[in-house]
């Protein structure tokens, strides 16, 4: 019997060390899995913040027009002071994107409208941009960062430009070399008036009418010709000039068939 009772009491504690060795196993299992949880929760995390400012850094890199002309170079230009601060930053993204023939010209706007808008202002500004005349397509595009596309349509390429902007130079320098280097601003508007009436024909049909080099290569022009080579030729005399259109409302011809728009020159 005390025998008996003696096994019975090492099998007990033997039990009792063997619970608890099962026991402190758990416990030490348990803490070690919170803490590789824990650790793969944080690993997780951080990966995920990685991934988001990645997809973030994705969607951010808009290839928004470089801009390399300062704000100053069009300060000159009516329609541009007309505009609000954020808008003179789209014109003056959509000037370098049409002067470089870029096809697709991004641009900070979220409004396609309005991004039109801007681009037939700068028309009017800018005379000596001939190889296209506003039109364009414009599609905003929502979403973290909205932007607006304007796909301008080119009548020319770069290379046809270039070419053709040497022969309009070349005219436009023998046409002022004629002017007195003393001449006044009223002198000045006078003998552009007088030298684009002298050497160029009205004619409906003329090519490249909407546009300077039918004035000065074709030397066949409509109002919207001879208004714009008048404007590129006082502009480089100095004289403030720009380019306004309208509607007649009553059925009246055109004012330049009725010789009166070199004399609408909207000056300083």
């Amino acid at each position: 019997m005390i025998e008996t009772g003696a096994k019975k009491q090492s099998m007990k504690r033997r039990h009792l060390r063997i619970y608890r060795k099962r026991r402190e196993k758990k416990t030490l299992i348990l803490i070690l899995i919170c803490i590789l949880l824990i650790g793969i929760a944080a690993a997780e995390r951080i990966g995920y913040i990685d991934m988001e400012q990645f997809i973030s850094d994705k969607q951010e890199a808009i290839p928004y027009q470089k801009v390399s002309k300062t704000a100053e170079e069009n300060t000159e230009k009516y329609y541009y002071r007309q505009l609000p601060e954020e808008q003179k930053q789209v014109y003056r993204e959509i000037l370098e994107g049409v002067r470089n023939h870029t096809e697709e010209i991004y641009v900070h706007d979220t409004d396609a409208d309005e991004t039109n808008q801007i681009f037939r202002k700068l028309m009017k500004d800018q005379p000596d941009i001939f190889w296209c005349d506003g039109t364009a397509t414009a599609t905003t595009h929502k979403g973290t960062e909205s932007y607006t596309v304007l796909k301008p349509k080119y009548f020319y390429t770069a290379k046809e430009s270039q070419t053709m902007q040497t022969e309009i130079t070349q005219v436009a320098a023998k046409w002022l070399a004629g002017l007195d280097a003393d001449a006044d601003e009223y002198q000045k508007i006078l003998y552009v008036y007088e030298k684009i009436v002298d050497e160029v024909d009205y004619d409906e049909s003329a090519p490249d009418n909407q546009n300077i080099y039918s004035i000065f290569v074709n030397r066949q022009s409509v109002c919207a010709g001879y208004s714009k080579a008048t404007q590129y030729l006082l502009e480089q005399l100095g004289v403030f000039c720009t380019y306004v259109t309208g509607k007649t409302t009553e059925g009246g011809k055109p004012c330049m068939e009725s010789g009166e728009v070199q004399r609408r020159l909207l000056l300083r």
